[in-house]
């Protein structure tokens, strides 16, 4: 069953549509198994505190079966009638019925490509950074790891939690889980680097399992995770294997690509039905755009007691449900508790304050532009034109609404369109730019770069003086709301979406932006060596004022950044120990000697070797005419005012 939602927003003189939202009373259980994704067992564990986090007990695998579990823990009900009291009969159920659930070591198959480029590092100049470099490299040895493999694997399925995935991949900190889908993308661009392709193939190929065998890729490969999402990104990952592939081994990989192209087609309708919003103008036209959105009635299971006691402070039942929706679709965005998915910015503290799913984000809209770009092209390299047709129309209808309505003539920056207000959400965010990486802009726009320059100058990214382009940070804020002091605002900053911004810089060809980009780049590679000094670790997060934040070990996608900001830089960049940036809430009389968020690095390159680095314009060239585009169609019914 579906509902039809229609709300309005006229500020702008806009109202918008979405279609074929699923009920939320409908389906919303995370998966249909009774104890690791819902019912009385799990919330009496989670909430009892009986383990250090909520993700420990629905990582574990049951030594019974579902029913009998559930039996001995009725018969425990009547003996303990306060059991989420009671820590030691709750541990001692656990251990007898429940056990560990853990990834196992795994040997790398091309691991001798490590030694390779070691030993060879002749595009690092410095010294500093070239040691740097050799000596945490080798770290891919030690973070390979497969899942385990099962004796009944279908008989049994119910009693596990994690999806079992038919290739080693590399994990990242000290998950026991797939990493996400961003964190993989800057591990794939890492092993590529290291021209690892039997280890990059390896990791895409499980996302494609998960992809045919889920309908959609889960936000990793535990059964509670498999109805949220991340950024489509599975075809930039294939397209770089590919271009890197072609350029090592100087042949295409066609097989390759005949592969996965039905996936990621598969990938890419999901998105489209399931995440749409028609955006309409008073003169009639329609433009298709995308947003996060996801229903919940519940705590997620990994979250189980955080989301809790978030939600316990809500007044309604109603709130309740909404704050379950909102974060589950947060856990879409690869972005994290921020001031941009407030609802009411009066409670800024309260993180049961979200509503995701009422902005139209520039970054998925992007992502999904330059998707259907990567088909229309792939489409036309395998000689299927109407389906190339298809694809390329798709690309240009999605572009039409970024140009149209993400865009800001005001501003002259793309921004989210906020739903209810009809207007553009006038903060910067470091999403604002990913336009520039996806190459959602026509190149024809002369003034379009350096509207963007000037944009960085105002929010103070980087210094008025253009003769130098400071930059005024030790990596781009992800938000430059410093009053909200959330995981995904300023003074922290995102490895990954850093990485994705100066590739956009980068990919303009433009010889201001290429400047700043490499002075980003210098603030990221000094960060993440000083971390590395200082904690001895490649760090996913980086330690609070008011709070020690654990820091993951021998973090994969920080490394996988951290070589490809080398490869692109490793000439230029020079190693100093004082030229520290002025500005930002990362100063060193805060205890904020780097900006580097909890989520991992991610980067794009320019080595001849391997990468060339810029993306190119894979599809056809956009068609002229979008008289025929869907965004742009005339609507016979009455429009609605």
């Amino acid at each position: 069953m579906f509902q039809q939602i229609i709300v309005f927003a006229c500020v702008f003189h806009w109202s918008w549509t979405v279609l074929q939202v699923p009920d939320p009373l409908e389906n919303h259980h995370d998966c249909d198994n009774k104890i690791l994704c819902y019912g009385e067992l799990l919330e009496t564990v989670q909430l009892s505190g009986v383990n250090d986090n909520s993700e420990q007990f629905v990582n574990m695998k049951m030594n019974d079966s579902p029913d009998n579990i559930m039996t001995k823990f009725e018969l425990l009900k009547k003996t303990e009638p306060y059991l989420r009291d009671k820590n030691n009969e709750l541990k001692n159920f656990i251990n007898e019925n429940f056990a560990d659930d853990n990834l196992h070591p795994s040997k790398l198959a091309d691991s001798e490509k490590i030694s390779d480029e070691i030993n060879q590092p002749n595009f690092i100049t410095d010294k500093t950074y070239r040691q740097f470099y050799q000596s945490i490299n080798p770290t891919w040895t030690n973070l390979a790891v497969k899942t385990n493999e099962r004796v009944d694997p279908e008989e049994n399925s119910n009693r596990y939690s994690m999806l079992p995935l038919p290739h080693y991949f590399i994990k990242t900190g000290d998950s026991q889980s797939f990493p996400e889908l961003w964190q993989n993308y800057l591990i794939v661009r890492g092993l590529l680097w290291n021209k690892m392709f039997i280890s990059a193939k390896n990791i895409i190929l499980n996302l494609a399992n998960l992809l045919a065998t889920r309908n959609s890729i889960p936000l990793t490969n535990r059964i509670y995770a498999e109805k949220r999402h991340q950024l489509p990104l599975l075809s930039f990952m294939v397209e770089d294997y590919l271009q890197a592939y072609l350029v090592a081994e100087n042949k295409l990989d066609v097989d390759f690509r005949v592969e996965m192209l039905p996936l990621i087609e598969k990938e890419f309708t999901y998105w489209t039905e399931n995440a749409g919003a028609e955006i309409k103008k008073l003169d009639g036209t329609y433009y298709s755009l995308y947003k996060y959105k996801t229903n919940g009635r519940e705590p997620r299971p990994e979250k189980y007691k955080e989301d809790y006691n978030l939600a316990n402070n809500l007044p309604s039942n109603e709130e309740k449900i909404r704050f379950y929706s909102a974060v589950r679709a947060l856990d879409k965005t690869a972005f994290g508790y921020s001031s941009r998915f407030l609802q009411n910015r009066e409670y800024p503290e309260v993180r049961s304050n979200l509503e995701v799913d009422r902005l139209v984000p520039v970054e998925l809209n992007s992502v999904l532009q330059r998707c259907s770009s990567i088909l229309s092209h792939w489409y036309d390299q395998s000689g299927k034109p109407e389906l190339r047709d298809q694809y390329l129309k798709i690309s240009n209808d999605i572009q039409y609404g970024i140009d149209e309505i993400l865009w800001s003539k005001e501003h002259k920056i793309w921004l989210d369109l906020d739903t209810q207000t009809g207007q553009h959400v006038n903060s910067f965010y470091v999403t604002n730019l990913i336009p520039l990486f996806t190459l959602s802009y026509d190149k024809e726009k002369k003034d379009l770069v350096p509207n963007v320059i000037n944009y960085l100058i105002k929010e103070k990214i980087i210094a008025a003086d253009k003769s130098s382009f400071k930059f005024n940070y030790f990596a781009i804020p992800t938000s430059n709301n410093y009053e909200f002091r959330e995981i995904a605002d300023k003074p922290y900053g995102s490895v990954f979406w850093n990485i994705l911004i100066i590739d956009g810089l980068r990919q303009t060809e433009h010889k201001e932006a290429e400047t700043i980009a490499q002075n980003i780049a210098a603030a990221l590679v000094k960060t993440v060596y000083n971390e590395h000094e200082t904690h001895g670790t490649l760090i996913d997060g980086r330690i609070k004022e008011d709070e020690v934040q654990k820091l993951n070990k021998e973090s994969a996608s920080t490394l996988g950044g951290f070589i490809t900001l080398l490869r692109w830089y490793g000439e230029e960049l020079k190693y100093a120990a004082d030229d520290t940036p002025t500005e930002i809430g990362a100063k060193s009389d805060e205890n904020m000697s780097s900006a580097i968020n909890e989520s991992d690095m991610s980067i794009s390159i320019n080595e001849p070797d391997v990468l060339d680095g810029k993306r190119k314009i894979t599809s056809p060239a956009r068609s002229e005419d979008n008289s025929e585009s869907t965004t742009k169609r005339k609507k016979t019914e009455e429009d609605i005012s």
